[in-house]
């Protein structure tokens, strides 16, 4: 089991470097669009495309005890439960916020009241109580869902794009709109510049696809420290 997260791990980093080298190429276009929606499948649940693709997230998810879920582990400031929020809700805002231009999947449909959360930050900047508190208190089935219809929402919108506009920054506007809904804490504002300075191919690759990736590799840590 173990050798096969490995090498589909490693894969995983090859398509993210092949991603980065083609994404804003025009004559390539339809090739990196083919594959980022592949890799995104594959840091999504299977449950996203059908198991269309393996799923990094179902390796690193499957059969965990919702205790362990929840649990922070000494000399660890995260827990997988936050992990999951954080990466949801980066890619909500990012990509419905800055992207598309349009609602955050988490103020649709009573998402919040479904998480049982009281918050709608990204969880950049929250204090350890802050994560304990919310580690504690969220719906795990729920979050899991919501995570899901984030990433069918990504692939909508996506779909909807072109190798003309991928190539273009955030509009300003949009960067302001996000500030205004409360999704960054103040000591992580600095996001929004970041942000504000990629072009949507990059907001593409990061958060959409590396960040995943790289949360998942950190629940896969985790994991392997809980036996």
């Amino acid at each position: 089991m173990e050798n096969s997260i490995e090498h589909n791990r490693k894969q995983l980093y090859k398509q993210q470097s092949e991603l980065r080298e083609i994404m804003m190429k025009f004559n390539r276009y339809n090739d990196a669009m083919d594959l980022f929606y592949k890799q995104h499948a594959q840091l999504h649940s299977g449950n996203l495309t059908q198991n269309k693709f393996w799923s990094f997230a179902d390796a690193v998810l499957g059969d965990l005890p919702e205790e362990k879920f929840r649990q922070i582990l000494k000399n660890n400031n995260h827990s997988i439960a936050w992990c999951i929020w954080h990466i949801a809700r980066i890619e909500d805002a990012t990509m419905n916020l800055l992207v598309a231009g349009g609602p955050q999947v988490i103020r649709q449909n009573n998402w919040l009241e479904k998480m049982n959360a009281n918050v709608e930050n990204t969880g950049n900047g929250m204090s350890d109580v802050e994560i304990k508190q919310l580690s504690s208190k969220i719906n795990s089935e729920a979050l899991l869902a919501y995570r899901v219809v984030v990433g069918q929402k990504t692939r909508e919108l996506v779909g909807s794009l072109t190798a003309e506009k991928i190539t273009q920054k955030v509009e300003k506007e949009r960067i302001e709109n996000l500030l205004s809904e409360d999704v960054l804490l103040e000591d992580a504002t600095g996001l929004a510049n970041y942000w504000g300075n990629r072009s949507i191919a990059g907001l593409l690759l990061m958060p959409a696809t590396r960040h995943n990736l790289s949360h998942l590799n950190e629940i896969m840590r985790f994991r392997k420290k809980h036996r």
